[in-house]
Parts: C-alpha cells; structure tokens; sequence
C-alpha cells in the first residue's frame, strides 16, 4: 500500500501528519482498553507517534528560503587592538576577588 503524501502540500502536511499521529494514540488507547493490558503493540505505537510529525515539520519550506541573489557585505574595518595592555588590579577596578 503506497501512500501518496508528497502531492499534498506544505500546510496540508502537517495537517495530516498531526491527524495521524492522534489517530495512532486513539488507537493504542482502544488497543490496551480491549486487552486490560499495556501490550508490545501499545507501546510500539505510542513511541512511533511523534514520527509522523517530525517528518512534517522537517520537510523544508520553498517561500522561506534565502534569496541566493542577495550578498552580504561585510564592514571591514578593523579596530587596532593593543595587546601589550597590562592587566590592572581586580579591586581597583571594583571586581570582588574571590577567597577560596
């Protein structure tokens, strides 16, 4: 049985997949109420659930995806950074020191 979900678009998609995964609860929950018992099928079911949306939220959006036309230009000015700065006294400079 071959399901066709890629013709269903991108909203639809979850949707469905939100559909399906409350189905497979309803459905582990008939299942246990019939047995009076959390059987293996039960528990295979509840943990596939979060599947089928986590497929839906995965597939990518088209109308979010970055302009590839668009560059970024970077300012590249660089700030000339001292490095033979000495480092003062934490007190004098109002930082606690801490006593170990």
């Amino acid at each position: 049985m071959r399901l066709y979900i890629t013709c269903i678009k991108d909203e639809m998609m979850r949707v469905v997949a939100y559909w399906i995964s409350t189905a497979m609860v309803m459905i582990s929950i008939i299942f246990s109420w019939n047995e009076k018992a959390v059987t293996a099928e039960v528990w295979a079911l509840l943990l596939l659930t979060p599947l089928p949306i986590a497929l839906a939220l995965s597939i990518e959006n088209k109308q979010y995806k970055q302009n590839t036309s668009m560059k970024i230009i970077w300012d590249e000015e660089e700030e000339d950074i001292d490095l033979n700065n000495q480092i003062g006294d934490p007190e004098e400079a109002g930082f606690d020191v801490p006593v170990l």
